[in-house]
């Protein structure tokens, strides 16, 4: 059970109208008015370049064009639109699908409008206002704080991204996947603030630590308390504090960066198991068996946390104990001691 005060959407939006006031000279991101004007394609409808230039209005995203470009209106690029019909009412009804369906789902409709626009970060912006439930905007800024690892494709990339995301968005208590995003890019943003305007959105906003006090914390302290930690030391944290499933699932997410790395640290090509970047249970479930025998060890309870670490990643499926999530910590911190016999 939670023992911390979560937020609601209008802190965070709150907070990042007040910080982007400051870095946009005093101009508010107006979101709500793109998404609004977005709503068609949820039901079937398809991009058009009337879509895009409500995203790069500089009345609705008055930043946008600092940092992005859509493509020229060509015949050919209009014809390349053609292939968003129905695109983004395919990502609705998530509820309908297992896990699987719903990666495969994701997947395809990622790589479609990469092929479009040839950029990560303008696919990300769509899929934002299209759906901010479970899309956000791919920045630098949040990705330094994410820190997740690297995809090796643009799609396993943004994927990476979204993961570790919506593992925020079960910490956080947020509903929408875009919030999370919002919150930590105000987050690191609030670094960059000077003196006289870090206090003035401090004394406008606080946010609350996660402990069994509630006890209320400024947001660079609550920023470097946590945000900076490493997904074990998050682990451990949410851990202490009895809420055993936002430890698991950061403590699965230790388990892929111990995978990962004990793969390279066997030469083992990890392009070779194509699936894995899908999160594929049977691929991970592969390494796994493979690394065993790399570093000579039984591969029984460790096969047993990669069914943990499958069941962590999908919250809304399955409840952790603590028993099973100190487990899954343990079991990830024992094989990132492994060494060659």
């Amino acid at each position: 059970m939670r023992t911390y005060q979560n937020l609601t959407e209008k802190d965070v939006k709150n907070l990042f109208d007040e910080i982007s006031k400051f870095k946009f000279r005093g101009k508010i991101l107006k979101y709500d008015e793109i998404k609004k004007k977005l709503e068609e394609l949820r039901k079937g409808g398809m991009l058009t370049y009337q879509h895009l230039n409500i995203i790069s209005d500089k009345k609705y995203f008055s930043c946008f064009n600092n940092y992005w470009r859509f493509p020229e209106e060509t015949k050919e690029f209009k014809n390349e639109l053609t292939k968003t019909n129905k695109l983004f009412a395919s990502l609705e009804g998530r509820e309908n699908f297992d896990t699987t369906k719903i990666e495969e789902i994701e997947r395809e409709a990622i790589k479609i409008l990469y092929g479009i626009f040839k950029h990560l970060e303008l696919v990300s912006i769509i899929l934002r206002f299209v759906n901010e439930q479970y899309y956000a905007i791919y920045s630098p800024p949040v990705a330094k704080i994410l820190n997740p690892p690297r995809g090796s494709d643009y799609v396993s990339e943004y994927l990476n991204y979204l993961g570790y995301l919506r593992a925020w968005q079960n910490t956080l208590g947020l509903k929408k996947v875009a919030y999370v995003d919002m919150f930590l890019w105000a987050l690191e943003e609030f670094d960059s603030l000077g003196k006289q305007q870090q206090e003035k959105i401090k004394i406008f906003f606080t946010v609350w630590a996660f402990n069994k006090n509630i006890e209320k914390r400024d947001i660079s302290d609550f920023r470097k308390d946590l945000l900076t930690q490493l997904p074990k030391e998050k682990a451990e944290y949410f851990l202490r504090v009895e809420d055993y499933h936002t430890s698991a699932m950061w403590g699965g997410y230790y388990f892929e960066d111990v995978v990962r790395a004990k793969c390279n640290r066997a030469g083992i090509n990890l392009l070779k198991y194509d699936e894995y970047r899908d999160g594929s249970y049977k691929v991970l479930k592969e390494l796994v068996i493979d690394l065993a025998g790399y570093f000579g060890k039984a591969e029984g309870k460790y096969l047993e946390v990669v069914n943990l670490r499958n069941k962590a990643m999908h919250p809304r499926q399955y409840q952790f104990s603590m028993t099973e999530a100190k487990n899954m910590l343990n079991i990830a911190k024992e094989m990132a001691n492994w060494k060659v016999r």
